[in-house]
């Protein structure tokens, strides 16, 4: 008889559910007042990549220490009994059902994500699964395992895959995203096959395997135990389903690997703090632009010139935007000046994307919007906007309150520095 035990599930909301399309968004900018009131994008990425197969990397890299650590079942469950005990619900948002000897967990809306919990706190354990999509055209753009879950259901650390083949360790605290370790492409994804993920978090110590291969780890120890469970996201695009299988919790006791060597080995493969040294990775990042002051001027008024291309700070309208995507049409009802809104979103702790596709041709200009989408969605960071702008010397500029980064070209590297350095300088980093 399997163990009976309950599943706590939680939602975040990455975008609105009732977000106004271009039509209704011309009037709700014209009637904006006050500060509770945002104004959304056609389509709002805010996380997304995606899960699936990954044969195995063509440089797989080992440890050179082999690891001695003892494993002790705690709890195991294949789903093959409807009674074992999982939590079986369905609301207009969430489905989370037994299904032909798998667990399901769907996710109707666009542009959301969930996680569920299970078992008693633990400090050092590994936690394993298969996961797959159940058909491509609900596909998750990432899917993953959680580990040390606080009891607030909202504190943990994030062990993800994604739909390009990238994996991921991220620190979730109160409602807001870190990363701490990104492997870029590394592991080929295969949509509708599963994936072996295994997340051990040991001390201060955080492993991930995919398909027995070792992934990434790094030390983090501001959660030090708490429940396990899985991680789900669904695009901007599609909702999502995602089946769950051989599920097993273990505790784990002494052993150690060490990844000293690894680092040199892939040489750029691993991305720890948007691959910045610690030395690097200290302290804002970027051009430090003074300060210009945060007043708010009439929406619809011009709100006069700023110190930087693009702005970094100044005077703006009492709307903001939501986080996401805009194209051109999306500014459509916002006036002359809906530069002025996106201020705003700085003065929150936003990052701005802001991408100038005059200076490309056409290629060049859609294959730059496909890699910022595609980080947009990826990244677990809520507050991240792109923001069409034609008066940058380059391509991209990234901003955030008081800096900005000017690039050639996307390089996800530089976007992970410069917004896990940045993004919590701005004077409410706590408004919405």
């Amino acid at each position: 008889m399997k163990p009976k035990f309950l599943v706590i599930v939680a939602l975040i909301f990455l975008t609105s559910a009732c977000a106004p399309a271009p039509a209704e968004l011309t009037a709700t900018l014209e009637q904006a007042a006050a500060e509770t009131q945002t104004a959304a994008p056609t389509k709002t990425p805010t996380l997304t990549p995606s899960p699936t197969h990954t044969p195995i990397p063509t440089q797989t890299v080992t440890p050179t220490s082999t690891p001695t650590r003892e494993y002790t079942v705690m709890l195991e469950d294949d789903f093959s009994d409807p009674n074992s005990g999982w939590s079986v619900s369905e609301d207009e948002l969430t489905s989370f059902a037994y299904e032909n000897g798998f667990y399901s967990i769907m996710l109707f809306n666009k542009g959301y994500a969930t996680w569920s919990t299970i078992g008693d706190s633990n400090e050092d354990v590994r936690v394993e699964v298969d996961i797959r999509n159940a058909e491509l055209a609900s596909a998750a753009e990432t899917y993953g395992v959680i580990c040390r879950v606080g009891s607030n259901n909202s504190d943990f650390y994030l062990a993800q895959l994604t739909e390009l083949g990238n994996v991921q360790i991220w620190f979730h605290y109160n409602d807001d995203w870190e990363n701490l370790i990104r492997r870029g492409t590394g592991f080929q994804v295969d949509q509708l096959e599963a994936n072996h993920l295994a997340f051990e978090c040991i001390g201060d110590e955080l492993t991930l395997f995919v398909n027995g291969e070792l992934a990434v780890q790094v030390h983090d120890s501001r959660l030090a135990n708490g429940e396990v469970g899985f991680y789900i996201q669904s695009s901007s695009s599609r909702p999502a389903h995602v089946l769950f299988d051989n599920f097993r919790i273990s505790h784990v006791s002494a052993g150690q690997v060490d990844l000293n060597e690894l680092y040199t080995q892939v040489a750029g493969t691993l991305i720890a703090q948007g691959g910045a040294s610690a030395a690097e990775s200290a302290g804002p990042y970027g051009t430090e632009v003074p300060i210009q002051g945060a007043n708010h001027v009439a929406t619809g008024s011009d709100p006069g010139e700023y110190n930087s291309n693009p702005p970094t700070s100044g005077a703006h309208y009492a709307q903001w935007l939501e986080a996401g995507f805009y194209e051109g049409a999306d500014l459509a009802g916002m006036g002359a000046f809906p530069h002025a809104h996106a201020v705003h979103n700085l003065e929150h702790g936003y990052i701005i994307f802001w991408y100038n596709c005059d200076l490309l041709d056409e290629p060049g200009c859609q294959d730059l919007k496909a890699q910022i989408r595609s980080y947009l969605d990826q990244s677990p960071v809520t507050k991240l906007i792109a923001f069409p702008w034609h008066a940058s010397e380059v391509p991209l500029v990234l901003t955030s309150w008081g800096y900005l980064l000017e690039l050639p070209e996307f390089d996800t590297g530089e976007a992970d520095r410069f917004i896990n350095a940045n993004r919590f300088l701005a004077p409410e980093p706590n408004a919405p």
